[in-house]
C-alpha cells in the first residue's frame, strides 16, 4: 500500500504485491520527476479517526512528518533483491586480491573488469554491510510493531474460523 497526494487529499494505493507497487512507485517517480510542485515531506501512514497515525497530526492537510526518500528505497531495494550477485562479486575480489588471479569459473564476473580488486572488495564489503543492518532495522521494527499491536486490531487481526 502506498500513498500518491495530488491537491489536499491523499490517494492510498494497494497493489497485489511489492514488486507491483515498486513498479507503480517507479512510473509516478518517472512522470512526476520534473513536477516543481513535488511535495518534500509526506506521512507515511494513513489519516483515520481524525488524526495521522505516524505522527498524530490532527490536521489532515498539515505538512508530512517524513522526507520523500522514493530513489533511496528504490536503492536499498535493488542492493536487497541483488544482495547474493553482490556477495558473490565480493568473493571474487578477494580471490583476485589474494591469490592475484581468477580462482573461480570466468562465468561469475566476466562480463566486466575489475580494475581494483582491492578497492572493490571494500566497497562491496560496505554495502553488503550497510544493507544487512539495514535489513536487521527492518526487521526489529517489524517485531516491535507486530508485538506491540493489540490484538484483533488492524496491524495484527484475527484471523481463523469462526465456530
Amino acid at each position: 500500500m502506498f500513498q500518491v497526494l495530488h491537491g489536499e487529499k491523499p490517494l492510498y494505493i494497494q497493489a497485489n504485491n511489492c514488486v507491483e507497487a515498486s513498479e507503480w512507485i517507479e512510473a509516478l517517480c518517472r512522470v512526476t520527476r520534473c513536477n516543481q510542485k513535488r511535495l518534500s515531506f509526506y506521512h507515511p501512514s494513513a489519516f483515520l479517526n481524525g488524526n495521522w497515525l505516524c505522527c498524530k497530526a490532527t490536521i489532515e492537510s498539515t505538512v508530512g512528518c517524513a522526507r520523500c526518500t522514493a530513489e533511496t528505497e528504490r536503492i536499498y531495494s535493488l542492493f536487497t533483491l541483488n544482495i547474493s550477485k553482490l556477495q558473490k562479486l565480493e568473493e571474487a575480489c578477494g580471490s583476485i586480491a589474494v591469490y592475484q588471479g581468477p580462482r573461480k569459473e570466468p562465468d561469475d564476473y566476466s562480463n566486466f573488469t575489475i580494475e581494483d580488486s582491492v578497492a572493490t572488495f571494500h566497497t562491496l564489503k560496505q554495502i553488503i554491510d550497510v544493507v544487512e543492518k539495514l535489513n536487521e532495522s527492518h526487521e526489529k521494527y517489524q517485531k516491535k510493531r507486530s508485538s506491540s499491536a493489540k490484538y484483533g486490531s488492524e496491524e495484527n487481526p484475527i484471523v481463523g474460523k469462526v465456530s
